[in-house]
């Protein structure tokens, strides 16, 4: 089985390295890798030409046309049997690449997604370290269905660290390229639609490098949300029936609270000041964060940051 390993990357030139090193230190040499600089600015081209990471692996620049449309170049390019993709900001374990070649020996024509997971050693803020445990709590149901394809109702891929035949991935059609979101939860569905099985195994593992404030990640959460409103609009056939994870506007005191929640202050706080906030019990302090977090990212998506 040949491999080609592909990394979107835009802007990355800090955080690509972590993921080459760990490439070159597989229990799996893959056959090849490549990189599409999705426009960036900041010198990631000059940087990887320059660098010495212990194998070597191609690089593909274009204009920045987003999420999509640059894993769907690396697929493009790419002339291996099984294409695995990572986000630039994945460390990986030394036998990721083999559990993931692993599963599609036994699994052929399937799809596998692997651990992506925030390391508690990078954590630098408290809000970091609840981070790092909201990435356990969404992974943890997962590992229930070891071994067997996901359910509907508990469907997961993530673009970051998952595996699929080339034959496969282009008779699905790749990712939507009008998607500069959600693109990942999009093919799950269509591949869903297609009978094909989608897989969780956490022993494919990557760490997770994703340095964020409160701030960053309410904005990433108010893109996912404008994402799933343009899925429901472009593609309203396909995703009859399916949850597209709408949120259901609180009511009543419910309001209120979320209301109270979406204010600069505790913004601010949790930016600037949440080390300051451990003398408090941990399940007050990720209260806040869930409450503030989902009150910006999710129900008051109008208001200010």
């Amino acid at each position: 089985m040949k491999v080609s390993v592909i990394i979107p990357t835009y802007n990355g030139k800090h955080r690509i390295g972590n993921l080459l090193s760990t490439l070159a230190n597989q229990t799996f040499q893959v056959s090849e890798v490549i990189v599409v600089i999705d426009g960036s600015t900041d010198g990631t081209k000059e940087y990887l030409e320059q660098g010495d990471f212990g194998f070597t692996f191609s690089i593909f620049v274009q204009n920045n046309k987003g999420r999509a449309v640059v894993r769907n170049k690396g697929a493009e390019l790419a002339t291996g049997d099984l294409l695995i993709f990572f986000d630039d900001d994945m460390r990986l374990e030394p036998n990721c690449i083999e559990q993931h070649i692993c599963h599609h020996q036994k699994h052929p024509n399937s799809i596998l997604t692997g651990a992506q997971i925030d390391d508690y050693k990078k954590a630098s803020s408290d809000f970091l370290k609840y981070k790092c445990w909201l990435s356990r709590k969404w992974s943890d149901p997962l590992n229930a269905y070891k071994g067997q394809p996901l359910p509907l109702n508990n469907l997961h891929l993530t673009a970051a660290n998952f595996s699929i035949a080339k034959e496969l991935f282009v008779k699905l059609g790749g990712f939507d390229s009008r998607l500069r979101d959600a693109e990942d939860f999009d093919l799950a569905i269509r591949a869903y639609k297609a009978n094909v099985s989608i897989y969780y195994k956490h022993e494919a593992f990557a760490w997770h490098d994703d340095i964020v404030t409160a701030t960053s990640y309410i904005k990433r959460l108010r893109q996912y949300q404008f994402a799933h409103r343009t899925l429901r609009r472009i593609k309203p056939e396909i995703y009859h029936n399916i949850e597209l994870r709408e949120p259901v506007q609180p009511h009543g005191l419910k309001k209120v609270l979320f209301s109270l929640f979406s204010n600069k202050l505790f913004l601010d706080i949790i930016d600037r000041r949440s080390n300051r906030l451990v003398f408090l019990p941990r399940i007050f302090r990720y209260k806040l964060y869930d409450l503030v977090t989902t009150s910006y990212g999710v129900f008051f998506t109008d208001r200010p940051i």
